[in-house]
């Protein structure tokens, strides 16, 4: 198993990449995906790292990447350390949540 400077040397640009890729097949898969690297990461770099890009996935431009990330909004919050899923959820991800919802209400 990999140390946090570790994965964040060595997976995290793999990860950044991958999140920001111009194939939405490609988010889509990382947005699938998602709650699985979180557990493996742990905490601490999911609040550091994840968060941003959690809520980018919920932004994305295709609705099937939103979509994929919207379903996995439970179990990210869950997964969270309860001392700081407040702190995460209310400026990071109700925020992107009210977003997706705008989109689903208006098509």
């Amino acid at each position: 198993l990999l140390n946090e400077s570790d994965i964040e040397t060595l997976l995290l640009p793999m990860f950044r990449s991958a999140a920001s890729d111009k194939s939405w097949r490609v988010r889509f898969m990382i947005a699938d995906k998602f709650i699985e690297l979180q557990k493996a990461v742990g905490p601490t770099i999911t609040k550091n790292h994840l968060v941003f890009h959690f809520t980018g996935l919920l932004k994305d431009v295709e609705a099937e990447v939103r979509a994929s990330a919207a379903n996995k909004i439970k179990d990210f919050c869950t997964n969270l350390p309860a001392e700081i899923q407040e702190q995460v959820m209310m400026p990071n991800v109700l925020p992107a949540l009210r977003s997706w919802y705008a989109t689903r209400t208006n098509m």
